[in-house]
């Protein structure tokens, strides 16, 4: 059913266990029409597959010309709640789609009184009397993957490539809130997202313990957007895995697939809901490119300005990035960029230059744009002291060596992307790095020894 959110397209790995299946079947008796506490309907552990179905957005009551709306007991019936083992608020819930089939041989849409963008509401008053109920059935062929639409006023119809995804998907509220299955927000929700599909995972912040994970309003397509207030409205057989990322806090739903990270904004007014999506982006991505600038101007003060034209250039240059790029490689080329921009500034204007030579002594290491950790007193000291070999032994290398090296330490950066960062081929990428490592192990040297502290050299 309706609703509205803002994507802005930008790899997180859960521990390995045994994996294990949890099955459970909803019918209309035991469907929720709320995100919030419930008694689950399962446990499952991170790694757990849960195998289960969902009802139409009607609950499966619409079957025939002449059924009407009144029949409908309520909006967007939930499957749920799934109780994960060990979610606590503070952590990350996982949701990798597996597969979505479409439950049924037909979808339905709908016209409601009061509902959707093309009829009054409570937000949008209109001049015209209020559009009559009208209820569409779509007969669906499994085999061509279509559904085809028929107008109840003409001989008109076309085919419509199936998509299946959640409308809602989503998580118990913080506070103890309980929250309606027709809206969408920080815990997900009715997002009406066509990125909850196979293929695909989301994550959510998890607020209450076990998180409390409800699937539900399944589509079979739908628009950029519900203009009419429903999509193809069907039943769903669904298979998703869910995992943790303990004591890593999101404050709104992220998408991910093999070529987008996708951040969302669910808000009133569209300006807000924009603003969320690009500052949740901005706080993904903040921290290591912040890490790369620093690194790469030996200045923090600077590193924080650059950094931040880093994302208001993003936010410029949006409409040139191309979706079959990786983000985080234009993200970073935008970044690297920048820095030599500056670095080249300061060649030709020295006198200007924020160098890290004048504003901070040879004793004192560039800061470190870290998340915060704890170490007990000695840790520290020796952690603090290491650290500071280390950013001096950075900052002796050249400058595309320090870059490849720097950009190596990601996760989701392979060595093409590394390569399209720099500019360079892969054989001449992968051997700025193999050099720049040992050059930073020779310097080292007399610091570790298998990770461990030696006697400090005098």
């Amino acid at each position: 059913m309706k609703a509205s959110f803002v994507l802005f397209a930008c790899s997180l790995a859960a521990g390995a266990q045994t994996p294990n299946v949890v099955k459970y079947h909803a019918t209309i008796n035991d469907v929720k029409y709320l995100y919030g506490p419930a008694t689950p309907v399962a446990h499952v552990r991170p790694s757990d597959t849960i195998e289960t179905n969902t009802l139409d957005a009607f609950g499966n009551v619409l079957k025939k010309p002449g059924d009407k709306l009144s029949a409908v007991k309520g909006d967007n019936p939930l499957t749920g709640p799934f109780y994960v083992d060990g979610a606590q608020p503070g952590d990350t819930l996982v949701i990798r789609i597996l597969d979505l089939q479409v439950d049924g041989n037909q979808g339905v849409g709908a016209f409601a009184p009061g509902f959707g963008a093309l009829n009054e509401t409570s937000y949008t008053p209109m001049l015209h009397s209020p559009l009559p109920e009208k209820i569409w059935f779509y007969p669906i062929d499994k085999a061509s993957n279509t559904a085809t639409f028929k107008a109840l006023d003409s001989n008109f119809s076309v085919k419509i490539p199936l998509h299946p995804f959640f409308g809602c998907i989503g998580v118990a509220p913080a506070g103890g809130e309980a929250r309606s299955s027709v809206v969408p927000a920080e815990f997900g929700g009715n997002m009406d997202a066509p990125e909850a599909s196979a293929g695909n995972t989301l994550y959510l912040p998890v607020n209450v313990p076990g998180a409390l994970l409800y699937l539900g309003d399944g589509h079979a397509a739908m628009g950029d957007g519900e203009v009419a207030g429903t999509a193809i409205e069907v039943a769903l057989l669904a298979r998703v895995q869910v995992s943790l990322i303990k004591g890593k806090r999101i404050n709104w739903p992220r998408f991910e697939n093999d070529n987008s990270i996708m951040t969302v904004g669910a808000y009133r007014p569209l300006d807000d809901a924009l603003r969320i999506a690009f500052t949740e982006l901005v706080e993904k991505y903040k921290q290591p490119v912040m890490n790369l600038v620093a690194r790469m101007l030996r200045d923090a003060t600077e590193a924080e300005d650059i950094a931040q034209n880093v994302f208001v250039q993003v936010h410029k240059s949006a409409h040139r990035y191309l979706a079959s790029a990786k983000f985080s490689t234009w993200l970073f080329t935008i970044a690297r960029n920048l820095c030599l921009n500056e670095i080249r500034r300061r060649s030709r204007h020295p006198a200007d230059s924020l160098d890290s030579s004048q504003s901070e002594s040879e004793d004192q290491p560039a800061r470190q744009f870290e998340d915060a950790k704890t170490h007990l007193p000695t840790d520290a000291l020796l952690h603090g002291e290491l650290e500071q070999k280390i950013e001096q032994a950075l900052a002796e290398l050249p400058e595309t060596q320090r870059t490849a090296i720097i950009l190596c330490r990601r996760d989701d950066l392979s060595y093409e992307d590394i390569a399209e960062i720099l500019g360079c081929s892969l054989s001449a990428t992968k051997s700025l790095i193999h050099r720049g490592r040992e050059t930073l192990k020779e310097k080292l040297k007399p610091y570790l020894r298998t990770g461990e502290w030696q006697n400090r050299p005098k």
